[in-house]
């Protein structure tokens, strides 16, 4: 606020408060100094006379000085200073009665009602958000340090989407047993892979290659057929066949890789083992 406003605002009744004259003219105050009080403020009506004004009022604070001219003055106008006055103050001191003109105060002190940080929020608005905020929010029927039961089916302690938890007559602790062949225990394993050698005596010309260690057919007594295929296949499975054949045998799955040549009526072992490489097993020939 400046100097001007705190007199208007301090002192509505004494010198230098709200319009202390008002003038046609510029001509008409120069002349009517001896009428004015320092740091009070003036009206001119057509203040065209001016330099700084184009047209229309103005308002100026008078300094004291007697130059005689507008040096004696400074100049508050809307034009160049974006401030205006504005009329019927009213007093707060019930004791003094306004003129028509006192009390009036620079309006760049008066904040606009709204809602952002530069404007004034209404009063009301205000009390009502401060009584909300002092209310009780919880509902009446709310109630506190409500201890929930797992077996409670109703009332406010019982626990809505249970997770489903082991049925009552699962069994704890139960240890598997890999040597266990009683399919009606616990215990027992299902689908145990082969992971011991195991020797067939005879293959006919089903070669077995469900272990992954080893298969060994035929070993007392050498297999001649010319012709075999493969069963129970599993990744990794290996098998050995001893065989004695009048012609070399072919697997019909199988792709021979690398390995002794073929000796005809001779003693030999057929090798096959399964890696899977180009998706078929593979299989070759050793000597004894």
């Amino acid at each position: 606020m400046s100097k001007i406003q705190d007199n208007q605002l301090q002192n509505p009744g004494g010198g230098g408060s709200g319009i202390e004259n008002h003038y046609a003219d510029i001509a008409t105050l120069l002349a009517d100094q001896g009428g004015q009080s320092s740091g009070s403020l003036q009206y001119v009506a057509d203040a065209s006379a001016d330099p700084n004004i184009t047209s229309g009022y103005a308002y100026y604070e008078y300094l004291g000085t007697t130059v005689g001219d507008l040096t004696d003055y400074t100049l508050f106008n809307t034009a160049t200073s974006s401030i205006e006055i504005v009329d019927d103050l009213v007093s707060t001191d019930a004791n003094k009665a306004l003129s028509a003109n006192m009390g009036r105060e620079l309006n760049d002190i008066k904040p606009n009602l709204g809602e952002t940080p530069t404007t004034a929020y209404r009063g009301d608005k205000g009390k009502t958000a401060f009584d909300h905020s002092q209310s009780a929010h919880a509902p009446t029927d709310a109630e506190k340090n409500v201890n929930a039961d797992w077996n409670s089916s109703s009332g406010d302690s019982q626990i809505l989407n249970k997770p489903s938890l082991a049925p009552s007559n699962a069994e704890q602790n139960v240890q598997s047993d890999w040597n266990e062949t009683n399919v009606g225990v616990d215990e027992y394993i299902k689908n145990k892979p082969s992971i011991a050698p195991v020797a067939v005596a005879d293959c006919g010309t089903a070669i077995p290659m469900d272990n992954i260690l080893v298969t060994y057919c035929n070993m007392l007594s050498a297999n001649s057929t010319t012709s075999y295929s493969l069963t129970g296949m599993v990744l990794g499975g290996y098998a050995e066949v001893l065989i004695n054949a009048a012609s070399e045998p072919t697997i019909g799955v199988a792709t021979k890789i690398k390995g002794s040549d073929f000796q005809a009526s001779t003693n030999m072992l057929l090798c096959i083992e399964n890696k899977n490489i180009g998706g078929k097993p593979s299989f070759w020939l050793e000597e004894l």
